[in-house]
């Protein structure tokens, strides 16, 4: 049984930060769950980049959309942000190098998990997660992903100089005259130079197409109702920074194909599901963990379930782990990165995700880009409003959507330019005892009034003490280990007290030579107690 950390909100479990402070400006952060188990987690953190505090600040984004279960994710969450701080640190400086090296650790720390702990807890042979990353640190933007989830940069269009509107407006006069005389282009005076006959030559014969493949008879709701932006919109750039690894796009079905010249079934079609997916099981051609598929001595384990089951052996694996990277450096027309995962992507175009951010409040834009999507995919795939998806019970959900998590981080460039400290961190679902806790002991505890409770579950890495009254007037304690020990209070019912705050603690922790925790910038606006808050300052 999940812990009550959720408020419901009309029978669907949202966690929200409508509107918070990173190291270059606002961000706006949503979860929503589609069962008591949750597979998929969202991470912000803001300030050191590095293991010593006074190391250039940046802000680290991560959307982890596990599947197979909640390990993977689980403990992409618990070890990432302090794998990239430690090579950071070692390297001197942040890269496209430290990322690509981060997922290389994080992949051999999960295989050595699964190696020692696998006996007593199976599931880990299935589990997987797509992962996406993003760090803004000195005026640059970098990017890691595999698996389908998704970054996006707004850009607005550039102020263009006097002198190049004179230009374009010089050359678009030539042009009209030209065509008034009946004089060739530029092109065909050219064509009319080499061709002694200009309007009888022969074309080259054209190269014979690849077969078509066999495409999906049902259509994504993107492909049935494209989005047409509006026209005041439409100088407005939509960039992805990242690539998706999602075998429904011929370019990754041909990319597996390539790299498994021996099975020619590498991506079968399903006629009956209407999908695409690796060896009939998995629809994303990289993610971290899902080592059944990359190591035939995983896939043999007789405690794998079947459906997870290869029937030909095969020497190297079948999916990746090595992240598609993106290094660019911010103008002062990109003004938000959107973060999120399939879910959302699925449903929403990106230039209207865009749009809706461009023309929204920023308070709240992160929940109503999950509305947006949950109304579209109830209706679309099950032909249910909205209204009566959140009747459903959590339970029946997960037939219906997916987790789904959305960031959207807004870019000061004032900030970014000048830069000043603000630390923060932020986990979706940190203190939700419902995970496997491999590794460390967990404990938690929970008061009905007069009666009590209390579970142990095992972790994916560190302890993790969690608990709760529901009692009237009686604050609730979260202590959690992710790199730096901390104590906060919190009431029941979501809103912080001020003489809770003012006694929390926190201890130095790996190279931190003194932190005190102080209020929270964003303990103002209403959140749910799903995501756990904290703000160091040194």
């Amino acid at each position: 049984m999940l812990a009550s950390i959720f408020k419901p909100a009309n029978n669907i479990e949202y966690t929200e930060i409508r509107l918070g402070r990173h190291q270059w400006g606002d961000f706006s952060m949503a979860a929503v769950k589609s069962d008591h188990e949750v597979q998929s987690h969202s991470q912000v953190e803001s300030g050191s980049m590095r293991l010593h505090p006074s190391s250039p600040y940046g802000t680290f984004v991560g959307i982890y959309d596990g599947h197979g279960g909640p390990n993977a994710s689980e403990f992409i969450k618990n070890h990432l942000f302090e794998i990239v701080k430690r090579l950071t640190s070692d390297l001197g400086e942040m890269s496209s190098d430290v990322l690509d090296l981060s997922f290389l650790a994080l992949e051999e720390q999960y295989t050595n998990l699964v190696q020692n702990e696998s006996v007593a807890f199976p599931k880990l042979l299935s589990a997987g997660s797509s992962c996406l990353v993003g760090v803004v640190i000195e005026g640059r933007v970098y990017v890691a992903n595999v698996g389908d989830s998704r970054a996006v940069l707004a850009q607005l269009p550039r102020n263009k100089q006097p002198v190049q509107l004179v230009r374009e407006k010089v050359a678009e006069l030539k042009l009209k005259a030209k065509q008034k005389l009946g004089l060739p282009s530029m092109q065909g005076q050219l064509v009319y130079m080499k061709q002694p006959i200009p309007w009888t030559w022969e074309q080259p014969p054209r190269p014979l197409s690849p077969p078509m493949e066999p495409r999906p008879i049902d259509l994504s709701y993107l492909d049935v109702n494209p989005y047409r932006r509006p026209k005041l919109n439409r100088d407005i750039k939509a960039i992805p920074l990242s690539t998706d690894h999602n075998v429904d796009l011929p370019s990754i079905r041909r990319e597996l194909k390539e790299l498994h010249p021996r099975y020619p079934m590498i991506v079968p079609y399903d006629h009956e599901r209407k999908i695409y997916r690796v060896k009939g099981i998995l629809r994303t051609s990289r993610s971290i963990g899902d080592v059944y598929l990359k190591s035939w001595e995983f896939n043999t384990r007789p405690d794998l379930a079947k459906e997870y089951k290869v029937d030909k052996k095969f020497e190297k694996p079948i999916i990746l782990y090595n992240p598609a990277l993106v290094d660019q450096e911010l103008l002062p027309e990109d003004k938000f990165i959107i973060f999120a995962s399939h879910g959302l992507w699925k449903y929403v175009a990106d230039e209207e995700a865009v749009d809706m951010v461009l023309n929204s409040s920023r308070k709240g834009i992160a929940k109503k880009l999950l509305k947006k999507a949950l109304r579209r995919w109830a209706m679309h795939a099950h032909k249910l409003s909205y209204r009566e998806l959140k009747k459903l019970n959590i339970t029946k959900r997960r037939l219906l959507h997916d987790d789904i998590s959305v960031v959207v981080l807004f870019l000061d460039q004032k900030l970014i330019a000048g830069g000043r400290c603000n630390h923060l961190s932020l986990k979706a679902y940190e203190a939700s005892s419902s995970q496997p806790d491999i590794g460390g002991a967990s404990t938690s505890q929970q008061h009905k009034g007069k009666g009590k409770a209390s579970s142990s579950q095992p972790d994916t890495g560190g302890a993790s003490t969690s608990q709760q009254h529901k009692g009237k007037g009686k604050a609730s304690t979260s202590q959690l280990h992710t790199g730096v020990a901390s104590t906060s209070k919190q009431h029941a019912d979501g809103d912080s007290s001020s003489t809770d705050r003012a006694s929390s603690r926190s201890q130095p922790h790996i190279g931190e030579a003194s932190i005190s925790q102080t209020p929270t910038a964003i303990s103002k606006s209403k959140t749910w107690p799903g995501f756990s808050r904290r703000r160091y300052e040194t």
